[in-house]
């Protein structure tokens, strides 16, 4: 009788513990307490295991269910949580019908309280006060809690925020020997601060589940600026997955490369695809317990000959560009909406020629060539390519000058409307882009109460000179012009004084004018002619930076200014400026590529400030 006894008591013991185990899998994952009809207060439940779980008659409660003056709102039966899924329940109002159990949340923040069906309290927190653009929830799922800027109901606290995001993918269901490397930037909120994640980047169609994994190799962007091919992925085997490590925010931008495979759910030509970046729980995990997934869709093509709207042409070029910057093509000149296409800059030290199942051309004009790039276009591209746009590596800024054809014919004879070369790529030359004219550095600055503009330029080759332009109303409109050098291969110095700006904020950009006619814009910089009252030194930007990045400061009085960058043992490095300033605000351009990574120090004196930043350089 004993033994039975004891028996029976290990069996509840085991029941017991399993139930709470079970219990503690599902947490409150996301408030909203600024409710109006229409759309009224509610708590998203987030299950944080790998099973599905039944919620039946779980209760949630605010202090009127906790003091007793009111019920406790019960889930509706067959309210089942699944794998790493959500629900969300209405709290001011009947679930079911009897249901007298609704109260309002408290636009003010208060107690709520999650229960199971046994009455165990299994989760509660005290939510904040929160705007009507804002939720209080846990960053990541199942984490820490704090307000969220971005609503997210019903689905992942993660976001993902679409940067560059090319429209089409090479891709075939079959054997696919035309694989063409998809490249894409983003940026994912919500994270553990300061965390280091594995992730795995692969493609899903919208009929995949969440957790889906999806298909295609994933070449992976690794923390040490190396490129990784992987063709199996999981979390615990070095090189089938990588890392990124987040802001003290619980942020991460960052390059994404995909290769499509030969799936044949997914890569087929005229289907719509997504990217999902599946992630580790940033502490070490070997499984996956977040996931982020795009929200615009990427359309399929393959290489053919016909003006089929599921067909597409190759298309590469040589460029100035630096190793591992990026590529993006446009159907404007703009650059407004999303790329048609993007391309990794070689050489980016990963070898694919070996590799038979990538498109021809890609491995034997593209990879392994310094300056080249590669990737697949529409037959359907009415605009043609009308821009030819680099991204830095390191920051993912637009570099200087960008290329541009008015009607997507480029001055070699490149014919980008409506191809129909299929597998015969189009050839974009050194001389279409990026760029004839290498513009290293453009800034601005305010000297003597004027704005002057100075710009550098690496090699020109058939330079007539650049046209000035100032935004007035919304639009550029040419204030000067200034003469190129026609051809040179020796850095040349220029310099611009607008003597008509007068007190306030202005954008300047600069359009280099080829003899052929063509041109090309640079970025645009801002410049502010109102007098500082202070004097400051603000961080460098971007940072981390490949090659140039700006630094910026502001001289309330006159004298003598000196902005000096030192490495980390403090050596000089650098002497930007040495020279008497007045007072204003002044954009330094800093070219560091002829430095190792690393970081650096800048420092800013005069006779009445000095201030020291540190600056990250990544190559």
């Amino acid at each position: 009788m004993k033994k039975i006894f004891t028996l029976l008591l290990i069996i509840a013991a085991v029941v017991l513990f399993s139930q709470i185990n079970y219990s503690q899998s599902v947490k409150m994952n996301e408030i909203y307490s600024r409710g109006v009809p229409g759309n009224l207060d509610w708590i998203e439940i987030y299950n944080s295991s790998g099973s599905s779980i039944d919620i039946s008659n779980y209760k949630i409660y605010d202090s009127g269910g906790q003091s007793g003056s009111k019920p406790k709102k019960s889930f509706p039966a067959g309210t089942v949580i699944p794998a790493y899924g959500y629900t969300v329940i209405v709290t001011d109002t009947a679930s079911f019908p009897g249901d007298l159990s609704g109260f309002g949340l408290s636009s003010g923040g208060e107690w709520v309280w999650l229960a199971d069906t046994s009455g165990v309290v299994i989760d509660s927190i005290q939510f904040a006060a929160m705007a009507t653009n804002q939720s209080y929830g846990r960053a990541p799922d199942g984490g820490p809690w704090k307000l969220l800027s971005t609503i997210t109901r019903g689905k992942s606290n993660i976001v993902l925020t679409e940067i560059l995001l090319p429209q089409y993918i090479q891709g075939l269901n079959g054997t696919n020997n035309n694989r063409t490397p998809y490249v894409f930037r983003v940026k994912i909120e919500n994270l553990l601060p300061s965390a280091t994640y594995r992730f795995i980047n692969q493609i899903i169609i919208s009929a995949d589940g969440a957790t889906t994994s999806g298909a295609g190799n994933p070449i992976f962007i690794n923390p040490d600026s190396t490129f990784t091919r992987s063709t199996s992925t999981s979390f615990t085997t070095v090189g089938q997955y990588s890392e990124f490590t987040t802001d003290a925010n619980g942020t991460y931008v960052g390059w994404f490369i995909s290769e499509p495979t030969g799936n044949a759910t997914r890569f087929i030509p005229g289907k719509y695809v997504f990217m999902r970046i599946r992630m580790n729980d940033g502490a070490g995990g070997t499984t996956a317990v977040n996931w982020a997934t795009t929200q615009d869709s990427v359309k399929v093509i393959n290489y053919g000959t016909t003006a089929d709207p599921n067909s597409g042409t190759g298309i590469y070029g040589r460029s100035y560009a630096e190793p591992k910057d990026f590529i993006f093509l446009y159907d404007n000149v703009d650059g407004t909406g999303r790329p048609i296409a993007g391309s990794i800059v070689e050489v980016d030290g990963l070898s694919l020629k070996p590799v038979t199942s990538f498109v021809p051309f890609y491995r034997n004009l593209v990879d392994t060539v310094n300056g080249a790039w590669g990737t697949i276009i529409p037959n359907q591209l009415p605009n043609g390519v009308r821009r030819i746009e680099r991204r830095v590596f390191g920051t993912g800024e637009i570099f200087t000058v960008v290329n541009t054809s008015a009607d997507g014919i480029w001055p070699s004879g490149a014919n980008t409307v409506n191809p129909l070369g299929g597998l015969t790529p189009i050839e974009i030359t050194i001389t279409d882009g990026p760029t004839p004219v290498e513009l290293t550095s453009f800034s601005a600055k305010v000297v003597d109460g004027k704005v002057q503009l100075i710009w550098t330029t690496a090699t020109e080759t058939n330079n007539r000179g650049f046209e000035i332009q100032r935004k007035e109303n919304e639009k550029f409109v040419t204030i000067g012009f200034v003469q190129g050098k026609i051809n040179s291969t020796s850095i040349q110095n220029y310099s611009f004084v607008d003597n008509s700006a007068v007190s306030g904020k202005y954008s300047y950009r600069i359009k280099q004018i080829d003899l052929d006619g063509s041109s090309n814009y640079s970025n645009i910089v801002d410049v502010d002619l109102s007098l500082p009252v202070e004097f400051s030194l603000s961080q460098n930007y971007p940072n981390p930076f490949n090659p140039s990045t700006t630094i910026s400061y502001k001289i309330a009085k006159q004298g003598l200014v000196n902005l000096t960058v030192y490495n980390i043992l403090g050596k000089e490095v650098a002497m930007l400026v040495n020279e008497v300033q007045s007072p204003g605000k002044y954009d330094v351009e800093f070219n560091a590529k002829n430095l190792s990574s690393g970081i650096y120090f800048y420092k800013l004196s005069t006779d009445n400030f000095t201030a020291t930043k540190k600056l990250t350089l990544m190559k």
